[in-house]
């Protein structure tokens, strides 16, 4: 018997990185807690424990809503799926997502979400056991890959490795963020594409080496625009005073990360539950106002991800950021 057509299969591929996002459209309103809606002067901030959502961190920490009249609190998850349940019906305000899933939303629902900053990769690795024989990207071929549960790092391994060793050439492993280095350290998966303080944890501790540091930069584009921070675009009408205050708020701890970057990573102690010496030494995206994005940089990534069939249409990206 033949196996699927082409078509079909670019289709059951295109299903499996943005179903988990689709689904946060249409879950049923019982969902959102009484009263979360009742015009609280509370700003959500949803994150997961990563450098990713660092100045989400950073806004909360310096009390930078105070001077809109609002207060913050931090929602931490454990996988990306259900914090962008949280901010696509409601349940928090700000959020952020990697392009890898942030561009396939746009391309399913045209203007659901605006970017309140962005963020060039500067976090993303390809790491391996100490004593592994994985040499190269092509000795990849056939292993067990693990990475966070989220449809941008699935988007982004396929970016890095369909040239290298095929498109079927290697499995996705997901896995939550807090097992995501145990995994490679138990021998379940041969290599991680990993992030931030997890790579750090990993390699501080001599349970993973680098195998290639930055390897969007190295064998997609560089700079590679990583996503970056999100408010539904509905939140201007629903919530004018918390979505104009986000907008200030993390303008100004982008700002802050920038002039008192050691200061401002003491932030991922509390949110992301790492020691003072990962928070120093994790490596970090470079986090951007809105109008300094390259939108051409931007647009490049999107026209990738179309290419590899993560987007089910072209879209312009340039209205996200406006």
């Amino acid at each position: 018997m033949n196996g699927p057509s082409p078509a079909r299969a670019r289709r059951r591929l295109l299903a499996a990185f943005i179903a988990p996002i689709l689904f946060a459209l249409v879950l049923s309103p019982a969902c959102n807690p009484a009263g979360r809606e009742d015009g609280a002067k509370v700003v959500r901030l949803a994150v997961v424990p990563s450098a990713f959502h660092l100045p989400l961190m950073v806004a909360h920490d310096r009390q930078l809503f105070a001077k809109h009249g609002l207060t913050s609190e931090v929602l931490v998850f454990n996988n990306t799926n259900d914090m962008m349940n949280a901010l696509l019906h409601g349940d928090a305000d700000v959020s952020g997502l990697g392009s890898g899933g942030v561009f396939p939303l746009e391309a399913t629902s045209p203007g659901r979400v605006r970017f309140v900053y962005g963020q060039n990769n500067k976090s993303y690795s390809l790491l391996v056991a100490p004593g592994s024989r994985i040499e190269s990207l092509e000795d990849l071929r056939g292993k067990r890959i693990g990475t966070w549960m989220s449809p941008t790092p699935r988007a982004l391994l396929h970016l890095i490795l369909d040239p290298r060793v095929g498109r079927d050439g290697f499995e996705i492993v997901p896995v939550e963020f807090r097992f995501l280095n145990m995994a490679l350290h138990r021998g379940d998966v041969d290599a991680l594409f990993s992030t931030d303080t997890l790579i750090q944890e990993a390699v501080g501790a001599g349970q993973a080496k680098y195998l290639s540091p930055l390897p969007l930069d190295e064998f997609v584009l560089k700079p590679f625009f990583g996503g970056g921070g999100l408010v539904q675009r509905d939140l201007e009408s629903r919530r004018p005073e918390v979505y104009r205050a986000a907008l200030a708020a993390v303008r100004e701890a982008v700002e802050f990360i920038r002039q008192h970057e050691a200061e401002a990573r003491r932030s991922l102690v509390t949110h992301a539950r790492v020691s003072e010496d990962v928070a120093a030494r994790a490596p970090v995206d470079e986090y951007l106002l809105p109008e300094e994005v390259d939108l051409a940089n931007a647009q490049r990534v999107a026209e990738l991800l179309f290419e590899q069939k993560v987007l089910e249409r072209k879209i312009d990206v340039a209205p996200m950021f406006r």
